[in-house]
């Protein structure tokens, strides 16, 4: 009852507003707390106080709920994104798509090409995305995304066709992807400030996390003011071999694992000696399995695919993953009516969806 009271509330008001009641009751408890310092009575010095706690306690419960995701606009923004999922999977339908192979695939081909993007521009940019919690996907449609985006939109569809999905963290040994490994380093944070203290001192995982957030914090905090940007990223490199600096999508179907990567169109297989060791003829990553466990939004759901994650399961052999993305990409080059015509049905859900996703101001810096 008190859950839908609060998901009442919170969709009186967008987005934006959320916010800003957030960062005004903090400010607002911390100018409290001057005032009571500068009070002599003792009954006025109660009531500050007081006011003081209750408004902090709120700005605090707002910033680690969900309760930006229940605003008005972003329930409209999730609406619409659902709206174009379904309409998404009619495609993997049409063309008898099964295997997560296959639908990345030409999940890959509809993106390059435009086709899931405002105005059929897309963009590998980190300019103005908004990153709103629990809808990563959305910012792809807007035509500006990069791979935390780019594999959530894969997710999500995914999800919503079937099949069991969920991101996952990874690292890089290129640097490549520096400000997404600032993004998850923050939603890391923010994933710790929904757990009680009492629950994360029971969890070494956790507890691990939490220090690490600290030394990342304490050693930032420490750099001198004129460090150059360099010196900034080479301390923060010790957080992305710790935690990633990349995100893809791990499926799982038939016993089987998927790694897909649909920021860079590669596939991954499993290292057989290591279980967190992937590689293609490219070269190699590895899994980054506290992050991932961070980068999935529901409990359920996130439980399940960390354990499919670290069993290891097999992977389908390469012949018969290169006979799927033969037939796949044949199905794409011959058939770009289909998609035209999917293009114009959805352009009009694709200007929508960006106008609401491009007024939501970002959150935090990155």
């Amino acid at each position: 009852m008190e859950k839908n009271v609060f998901k009442t509330i919170c969709g009186t008001v967008n987005y934006n507003e959320y916010h800003r009641i957030q960062n005004t009751l903090l400010a607002s408890s911390f100018a409290l707390c001057i005032s009571n310092h500068l009070t002599s009575t003792t009954t006025a010095k109660v009531i500050i106080a007081t006011t003081a706690s209750l408004t902090f306690f709120t700005s605090y419960m707002m910033m680690t709920s969900k309760g930006s995701f229940y605003t008005k606009d972003v329930k409209q923004i999730y609406e619409l994104y659902q709206e174009f999922l379904n309409n998404y999977n009619k495609l993997n339908k049409t063309f008898e798509l099964n295997n997560p192979i296959e639908i990345h695939k030409m999940y890959n081909y509809l993106l390059e090409n435009g086709y899931l993007s405002k105005d059929k521009h897309f963009f590998f940019s980190n300019e103005n995305v908004k990153d709103i919690k629990c809808l990563n996907g959305v910012d792809t449609i807007t035509g500006s995304s990069v791979c935390r985006h780019i594999s959530a939109m894969l997710t999500d569809i995914l999800n919503n066709y079937g099949i069991e999905a969920s991101q996952v963290g990874v690292y890089v040994d290129d640097n490549y992807t520096f400000n997404n490994s600032e993004a998850l380093y923050k939603s890391m944070e923010m994933f710790l400030n929904n757990i009680p203290e009492e629950e994360i001192k029971k969890s070494d995982v956790l507890k691990e996390i939490a220090q690490e957030i600290k030394l990342h914090q304490k050693e930032i905090a420490n750099l001198p003011i004129e460090s150059n940007c360099e010196k900034i990223k080479d301390k923060r490199n010790i957080f992305d071999r710790k935690y990633g600096n990349h995100s893809i999508t791990y499926a799982y179907k038939d016993g089987k694992s998927y790694y897909l990567d649909p920021t860079q169109n590669r596939i991954y297989r499993l290292n057989e000696q290591y279980n967190n060791q992937l590689y293609d003829e490219y070269g190699q990553l590895l899994i980054k399995f506290k992050s991932s466990l961070v980068l999935s939004n529901n409990s359920l759901k996130k439980n399940r695919m960390y354990k499919h994650l670290c069993d290891g399961y097999d992977c389908i052999s390469k012949d018969e993953e290169n006979e799927m993305i033969e037939k796949t990409l044949e199905k794409c080059y011959n058939n770009a009516d289909i998609f035209d015509k999917f293009y114009d049905d959805n352009k009009e859900l694709y200007n929508e969806i960006s106008n609401k996703v491009l007024k939501i101001k970002n959150t935090y810096k990155r």
